[in-house]
């Protein structure tokens, strides 16, 4: 599939899961997708994606799993993302993304797996991300904190290069 993300996805309210990943969509994530009050699942990952994450997916209670790796997004990651409160697995690698990675994740009692590499994120990987894992349920978080950069992340499960 090629284009852009089709605005006519929000009118299915009741759609669960949006799964387009490794298609060549190109524009932006639209913010009318947080219309979408049912879905649990947004993966986009594998496009060519660009903008910034639209501030109103953070409404979408329901959802579990954001998947919007390997695109062209930029921005920083908006300390609302803690709205989700069911995100069990969140992959940003290998974007665009700048700033640091927001205290609010930290609330997110549910994530398991965390995936932030390949981006241009600045500042260390706070310590009380690594508190997701003693509470159990954190159990993969990637992260650049390798030379150059040499961010400091004591529990990061794998780290990478900076790319």
């Amino acid at each position: 599939m090629e284009g852009t993300l089709p605005h006519l996805l929000s009118e299915f309210p009741f759609l669960a899961s949006i799964n387009l990943d490794s298609n060549s969509l190109r524009g932006i994530i639209p913010p009318s997708l947080a219309s979408l009050k049912n879905l649990n699942r947004l993966d986009l990952d594998n496009n060519k994606l660009s903008g910034t994450i639209p501030a109103e997916i953070f409404d979408l209670s329901k959802l579990e799993i954001l998947d919007i790796d390997k695109n062209f997004l930029i921005g920083t990651i908006s300390s609302k993302i803690s709205k989700l409160t069911l995100l069990s697995y969140i992959s940003i690698k290998f974007n665009l993304f700048t700033g640091t990675i927001p205290q609010a994740i930290m609330s997110l009692t549910k994530l398991k797996i965390f995936l932030l590499e390949g981006n241009k994120f600045s500042g260390n990987i706070s310590d009380r991300l690594c508190d997701l894992f003693e509470l159990g349920e954190l159990k993969h978080l990637h992260a650049d904190c390798v030379e150059p950069l040499k961010k400091q992340c004591v529990c990061c499960t794998r780290c990478f290069p900076h790319t």
